[in-house]
Parts: structure tokens; sequence; C-alpha cells
């Protein structure tokens, strides 16, 4: 059996073909095959999945980057041969054995030589970290060894979204368990290429210039520089100047040391009798990436002191109230898209040929730094043009402050049947939210189609508003009615119900979510007024 393996030349990346069958292949195979193309990754986690398709764009970004936006859109109709790929890829091949006596992908040899206890294998996943986490996708909190791809792919996917391990082991360059934002084409017969290819960037958009030798190049491979005798007494620090863009593709927070194969049972993908990986070793002061890092594939907050933050996950998971932020760039620049998405925005001409897109996003929910949640979500991507950005991002923003007005009014009056007074609701029914936005949610990328083409022909576009307004109340409507249906009210008095009832009726109403959807506020008759004591 082979015991190495070599990430660019060996087949190791698990991918689901076109057919349903299921391969396994070398980054530079991965774009072949016409006949039956890989669609995705297949790994037996989705956040290997993505930890995966990141190393791939990393991959074509360091050998292949476009010079411009032409030379882009050539590539963008199809990949290139395998054997044009290898030819590119081949140099790169002595960095990215991930055993053997080094350099080691992602690994320190120095490692090696402390001769600490080993960590069981499992632990290179994030969930299962060397903080006690959520094992979100181990289900019985034991994954056992794993077989060198699986080990592979928890290596990049750790190095690239580390959370925090505690006492010198570091986050990731983005902090961590950050959102990744990827462009992807929507089409049910998308392969993997477009996926990869469209989060390529030209050299027009992001200046880095070609490093000399990329194969020996430190400043892109952090582990080729991890030598010399002794034990870093602290984390280095490494801003941007001090490296090399692309980096940002192969960042090394941890220092890690795989310990050598046996033959075993891959815990994870489920393969028998092949070489595992049982244990790793571990240190801290790993890179402590400081300054101004800006990952491609992240969208960024700006603080109140200019320092941009990588988003994270959100435990209700991701949604339209995400799309202001995460495709639509806010009015106000508090949030920033990813640049590979600023860069449809930027340039929407060259992806027009590329058919509808979508905006893949996954990542951790940290807790005070554990991972207690993976999210992932797809949403559509719209080519804005750049003279109606401004107009249309405050439009949709009208829309997302609407639904979440809509939906706290809906949790409140919910709240209301369970007790008196609903701030003593510690744990509210929290599927109440879920199922709001769920529902709401074809509704609004429908909405938001509508408002870019009413805002393009210069159409009024209070009926659409107007309409979500009533899309609104009548999911909140129906939500409660649900809620007093299905729970057992026998606790709470009729009146109670009644009461919740007509609260959340006169808050749909208001003229507060009026206000947010900028629709006229009535005025009320005297007659009604005097009714209500008003």
């Amino acid at each position: 059996t082979m015991t190495n393996l070599n990430l660019i030349l060996d087949p190791w990346i698990p991918v689901r073909r076109r057919s349903g069958r299921r391969s396994y292949l070398a980054p530079w195979q991965v774009f072949g095959d016409a006949e039956d193309p890989a669609m995705a990754p297949a790994s037996p986690r989705a956040d290997l999945d993505g930890g995966i398709v990141q190393l791939l764009i990393g991959l074509l970004q360091a050998v292949m980057p476009p010079r411009d936006e032409e030379e882009w859109a050539l590539r963008a109709t199809g990949p290139p041969a395998p054997e044009e790929l290898r030819r590119r890829l081949e140099p790169l091949a002595p960095a990215f054995e991930l055993l053997g006596p080094g350099p080691r992908f992602l690994q320190d040899p120095r490692v090696a030589r402390a001769g600490d206890k080993p960590w069981p294998a499992e632990k290179l996943l994030i969930d299962l970290g060397l903080s006690e986490g959520a094992d979100h996708f181990a289900r019985n909190g034991s994954v056992g060894d794993l077989c060198t791809a699986c080990a592979a792919a928890a290596l990049t996917t750790l190095q690239t979204s580390a959370p925090t391990g505690g006492r010198g082991h570091m986050t990731g360059m983005r902090g961590g368990g950050p959102l990744t934002t990827l462009v992807t084409a929507a089409g049910a017969g998308a392969t993997l290429w477009p996926a990869v290819w469209l989060n390529v960037l030209p050299l027009s958009s992001w200046a880095h210039p070609p490093p000399p030798d990329l194969a020996a190049s430190e400043r892109v491979f952090p582990w080729l520089a991890a030598t010399g005798p002794g034990e870093p007494k602290r984390a280095p620090e490494l801003t941007p100047e001090d490296a090399h863009p692309l980096q940002c593709y192969f960042s090394m927070p941890r220092r890690l040391w795989l310990g050598d194969p046996e033959d075993g049972d891959c815990g994870l993908c489920g393969r028998r009798d092949l070489p595992v990986v049982t244990a790793f070793l571990a240190r801290p002061n790993g890179i402590r990436y400081a300054g101004a890092w800006i990952h491609p594939l992240s969208p960024y907050r700006r603080t109140k002191d200019e320092q941009r933050l990588a988003l994270k996950g959100d435990r209700a998971g991701l949604g339209y109230r995400h799309w202001l932020g995460l495709v639509v760039a806010p009015p106000g620049g508090a949030v920033e898209p990813a640049l590979v998405v600023q860069e449809i925005n930027r340039d929407g001409v060259r992806f027009e040929q590329a058919g509808d897109l979508r905006l893949w996003a996954f990542g951790y929910a940290m807790d005070n730094m554990r991972p207690i949640a993976w999210c992932e979500g797809r949403m559509p991507i719209y080519l804005v043009p750049a003279e109606l950005a401004a107009t249309y991002a405050a439009q949709v923003g009208r829309l997302v402050e609407g639904a979440s007005l809509a939906e706290r009014y809906l949790r409140f009056a919910v709240k209301k049947l369970i007790a008196r007074r609903p701030k003593d609701v510690k744990n509210e029914p929290e599927n109440v939210s879920t199922r709001f936005w769920e529902r709401t949610e074809v509704a609004f990328y429908d909405l938001a189609r509508q408002l870019l083409d009413a805002l393009r022909a210069s159409d009024d576009d209070e009926p659409l508003r107007r309409h979500w307004h009533r899309l609104l109340a009548h999911h909140a409507r129906r939500i409660f009615e649900q809620e007093v249906s299905e729970a057992d009210f026998r606790a709470a008095d009729p009146g109670q119900v009644a009461r919740a009832w007509k609260g959340l009726q006169n808050a749909l109403r208001g003229k507060k979510i009026l206000a947010a959807l900028d629709l006229p506020i009535k005025k009320r008759p005297a007659a009604e007024k005097a009714a209500k004591g008003g």
C-alpha cells in the first residue's frame, strides 16, 4: 500500500460525478472527463467539502491566475485539459506531501521532535477539536481513525477555519469559524468547474505579483519555513506585508504533525483495509495572522476603529436576512461582501454568460470560541448595475427590516400565549422564527428580483412593498394560529389568547412596520380613536 499521499499528484479528493458514480481524483483530474464530469466534492462531511473547494480555488489562483477579465472569461467556458493542469500544478508537488520525512503539507516538523503525547486523529475535525466542541457532525462523539484522504481534507479545513484551541493554539487568518461565501452556477447541470473558477480573481482585480518560484515559496506555503532546531517561544506574527497574498489559501495557524499511518478502517468515510492516521501531535505558538489580512472568500464587518472582522455563521441558519451583506453590499458600508462577490457587482458583464449565479455560504456558528452549529445556505445572486446599487440596497434593506419586525411581533405574541409577562419567557419557541423565515423566503427572492426590474424600468415599487407587507402579516398570523391550535393552552386563559392575537394584529398594521416598508401611514378616523380610548 502507498503510505504516502501527494496532494497534487495522487487521487484523494472524493467527488460525485454526473452519473452518480463516486470517485477519488487528484486536483489535476477533478475537472476532466467531459462525459461524466465531477459535480461536487463528496466527502463525508459538509465542512470538509467546503475545505476541499477552497483548496482547489487556492491552487488555481496560484498556478493559473487570469491576467484580466478577458482571460478570465475565456476560461469560464470550460476547464483546462487535465494534462495542462497537471503540468501547471506539478512544480508544487514537493510542498504537498501529506506524510513522510517532510516538508509536509500544512505541518511543522519541529512538533514531531517535541515528544508530546499524541491526540486521536478525530480531533482534527473542527467540532471535535482540541477544545471540547459540540461534535456537530459526529453524532456519537467518536469517529476513530481517518484514512489519509479524510485526514488531508480535515487538515486543510482545520487550518483554514481554525477556532481557538486555547493556550497558544491560534485561530485561523479570518478568526475562528469564519463564514465562507463562494459564487457558484445555479443550474442543476452545473459542474465543479464553475464553482471553482467563478471564485478565481483576475490579477487586474486582486493584484498580487506571481511569486518567483512558487514551489519553494515559504511566503505562500508557510510550512516550508517551519524549520530550525528549537521551539518558538511565542507565536510569530505575520502581517500581509511579510507574506504573499496567496497565503490566504494556505494559512497555517496550527502547528501539527500527523502520526505515521497504519493499516485499518476509516471511521469517517467507512473504507476498510487502507492506511489510516490514528493520531497527531500538536504544539502551541503557530502563526498569528496580524494586520489587515483580507481573505477573498469571506465577507467582512467594519468596526468603529476601522478594523475589519470576518463574519461568522449564525446559529439560526443562513437565510435571506443575510442576503444584504453577503450578496448585496448594505448601505453605509458597515458590511462588505467577499471580494469574489464584489467582483460580480463591479463587473457584471463577464458573469452574464455564466447564467444564473448562486451564493454558497457556510461556516460555524461560534459561541465563546466554540463551534456550536454548522450553518450553510444557498441564495441567488442578481447582477445589479453599479449606478443602481445604492438605491437597490436601500430598498432590499426595507424588505428585510419589515420582515424582522413582523418576526419580532410574532415571537412576542407567541410568548404572550405562554406567560403573562413575555419578558419572563426564557427559552422561546425557536422554531417559530425558523418557520417564519422559511415560509417567506421564496417570496422574498421573487420580490427582490421584481424590485430590480422595477428599478431598471423606473417603475413605481410601492405596490411591491404593499404586497410584501400583506404577505408578512399573513404568514405571521398563520404561524400564530398554528401555535394556538398545537400547543396545550389549558394553562392560558382564553383572554390571554385574545389579547396576544389583538396585540399581533395591531403591531402588524402599526406605524413602525409601515414606516420600515416606506408605506403611507393612514390617519385613524376620530370615531375609531374614541372607541379605543385614544
